[in-house]
């Protein structure tokens, strides 16, 4: 008798007992995609402007810092405390802060002229660390004087001690006492058919750098998976592993722009590798701190206020309109402190109700808010406040998403590679700023 493969037994069908791959699935074949991310990839650096491709594996940016005539006087030392006679006159040390790489020397010569916001005054510089001022027309009529009146050694000179200067009240009248004060720095003044004996000055650029960086991505699927195995998918796998991977890639990019940090490496004898640095390391003098468990409310919104007033908008080369990268309980703090805006006394409420603001102005100047999802809910960045200067942002891409299989088609395994290679170049730090926790 012949033997037949067969399944046949006793008992009761059930749903247990039936064979599984009978069953019609019930299978929605639409994928739903869940995603760290609710904001479209690429949704803060597509806001940047796009320049020529790098040249080089350095991108260079320069900048001219302007002279700055607003100073401050951290130190003061009154002539008549010495002697008495000398009420016209101070020793001064100002701190020349928008100087910094060069502050130790002093920028102000004789005969220049300030404003002492403290007093309403007006000093001429008489002597510096370099020179005094005249006081007749020989060659040898400068100004000279004996340095006990101000408190140093006994003897007659004609320089102050380094990163001081010594001035006169212009009016011949005693100076008004002071701790510290603002002065506005007016210039310098001649006597009548004085010959020119200004003292020159001069300006240099400041440079900065960015690096280019090389970035890939892969996916590797068998011949069989791709070209065998078909799936419920409405996508075919090779295709949907691709998108991802696509814009998984475009997620990374992004996040070095805000993220990252600029170095180079070398450990591969001959084959270097550049990192680029993003917004936040740019960022290096910008900086405020603030309590995240802030409540909403009229507080909130005037510290937001204050930022803008004393670092997002202090200097705006690129304008008066900046980008707010916000994290989302920021944002959310943000808009909760105009609840009173959002309460009607009709009942009748019809059609849309909430309240979102994605734009704030004050004083003429404006943030557009976005709800930034780099800044992730549920960590300590969902409270930070990012603000930048588009316009001062620039893309500097060589290799923009460049796809290639890098196999032999006689292999029997499929590899694509995508890679970018640039950089972005960030113009003048002091235009953006960063309200963050500790």
């Amino acid at each position: 008798m012949n033997n037949y493969r067969n399944s046949n037994r006793p008992g009761p069908r059930t749903s247990q007992t039936i064979d599984p791959k009978s069953v019609m699935q019930d299978i929605s074949y639409s994928i739903k995609t869940l995603s760290p991310e609710s904001a479209p990839l690429m949704a803060i650096s597509g806001k940047f402007g796009k320049g020529a491709p790098p040249k080089g594996h350095k991108i260079w940016v320069v900048q001219e810092h302007l002279f700055d005539d607003i100073d401050y006087c951290s130190t003061v030392v009154y002539c008549e405390d010495h002697v008495a006679a000398w009420k016209r006159y101070a020793l001064l040390t100002l701190d020349q802060a928008s100087r910094p790489d060069v502050n130790d020397v002093v920028y102000y010569s004789p005969q220049d002229t300030l404003y002492l916001e403290s007093t309403g005054q007006n000093v001429e510089v008489v002597m510096t660390p370099s020179a005094s001022i005249r006081t007749g027309l020989g060659t040898t009529d400068f100004f000279s004087i004996n340095d006990n009146i101000y408190g140093g050694a006994t003897g007659t000179v004609s320089r102050t001690p380094a990163g001081t200067i010594l001035v006169r009240n212009v009016e011949p009248y005693a100076l008004r006492r002071f701790t510290t004060t603002y002065t506005v720095f007016m210039g310098r003044t001649i006597f009548e058919s004085q010959d020119i004996e200004a003292t020159p000055k001069q300006r240099d650029f400041i440079w900065d750098c960015n690096f280019v960086e090389h970035k890939e991505a892969v996916i590797e699927m068998t011949e069989d998976q791709k070209s065998l195995i078909q799936t419920y998918h409405k996508v075919p796998d090779w295709n949907h592993q691709q998108t991802r991977m696509i814009e998984e890639f475009k997620r990374e990019i992004e996040r070095k722009t805000i993220f990252g940090v600029r170095e180079f490496d070398g450990t591969v004898s001959a084959r270097p590798k550049h990192f680029m640095g993003g917004v936040l390391n740019s960022i290096k003098t910008n900086v405020s701190f603030y309590d995240p468990t802030m409540a909403p409310g009229e507080a909130f919104e005037k510290m937001i206020q204050w930022f803008m007033y004393e670092q997002a908008f202090r200097y705006n080369p690129g304008g008066s309109q900046k980008l707010a990268i916000c994290g989302g309980k920021f944002l959310m703090k943000f808009n909760q402190s105009f609840a009173a805006y959002r309460r009607t006394t009709s009942l009748k409420v019809s059609g849309d109700v909430g309240f979102n603001i994605d734009a704030y102005d004050f004083m003429g100047n404006t943030l557009g808010m976005i709800n930034y999802q780099g800044f992730r809910q549920g960590t300590p960045m969902e409270n930070w406040c990012l603000v930048v200067d588009p316009g001062l942002m620039e893309w500097r891409v060589k290799r923009e998403f460049n796809t290639r299989e890098y196999d032999l088609p006689n292999q029997r395994m499929y590899k694509l590679m995508t890679e970018w290679q640039g950089t972005i170049a960030f113009q003048l730090e002091q235009a953006h700023a960063l309200l963050r926790t500790v």
